[in-house]
């Protein structure tokens, strides 16, 4: 809730394209990342590291080997962060 799709992905390290996007006020992005963890996990998805504003994923094969995917967190860092900007 409270997500809309990012085409442009913020602007961010050219990811418009290779990555899928969303945005959200700053003050709900915390809340927004443990429900996309939460559903990853229910998918399989193990937290395998990361850091504070960053996840990394691992998901196993049943032929062996695994697949991996970042959740990347950030925001405008030119403007003040207030809860009702986007990120």
């Amino acid at each position: 809730p409270g997500a809309e799709l990012s085409a442009d992905c913020g602007g961010l390290n050219n990811l418009a394209g290779r990555a899928w996007c969303v945005t959200a006020q700053l003050g709900q992005i915390g809340a927004l990342a443990d429900a996309y963890i939460a559903d990853l996990s229910s998918k399989n998805w193990l937290a395998a590291g990361g850091d504070e504003n960053r996840v990394v994923f691992i998901k196993r094969r049943e032929a062996g080997g695994c697949d991996g995917m970042q959740m990347v967190a950030f925001y405008d860092t030119t403007k003040t962060a207030v809860a009702e900007l986007p990120a």
